[in-house]
């Protein structure tokens, strides 16, 4: 790969050809990174999509979700990648996607709305807690985001 920036094609290209090995390459290559261009952090999201849907044989769908979460530390991506999260039933970013609330929350109601409906959704005491905690904080912004969370989203 170059150093310029690489399209969607290329990097399922790589995860195609390469598995997880193409997927620790990404990585190497910073691309999960808070640092990375938020074009570059919305391509990695599309990517691994698309290896969470077509890719499972190639690389381990737990990989996957790891890498997704990764991309919750950005504001670019942190709403989309924690409905991912939501939708992979993948539930070990609990803690990490409650905080979202508070370093993002205030200024984006998609963030808001993404992290009720991955609270409400996950199964564990934790989530429940962190639910419980946000609702007793900001109960009137959590209950609507609750009740965004529950809207199917546009298409």
């Amino acid at each position: 790969m170059t150093s310029g920036p690489a399209s969607m094609a290329v990097l399922a290209g790589v995860l195609v050809a390469d598995g997880e090995a193409g997927l620790a390459a990404l990585r190497a290559r910073g691309l999960l990174k808070p640092s990375a261009r938020p074009v570059e952090k919305r391509q990695m999201l599309a990517v691994l999509r698309f290896a969470w849907e077509s890719l499972g044989k190639e690389i381990p769908q737990d990989r996957v979700a790891a890498a997704t979460a990764e991309l919750l530390q950005s504001p670019v991506t942190a709403a989309e990648a924690t409905v991912d999260l939501a939708r992979y039933r993948w539930w070990a970013a609990v803690d990490e996607v409650a905080s979202l609330w508070i370093e993002l929350g205030d200024d984006d109601p998609l963030v808001r709305r993404a992290v009720a409906g991955y609270l409400i959704a996950c199964p564990s005491p934790e989530a429940k807690r962190h639910a419980a905690e946000i609702r007793r904080l900001d109960p009137d912004r959590f209950e609507q985001a609750v009740q965004a969370a529950r809207l199917p989203l546009a298409r």
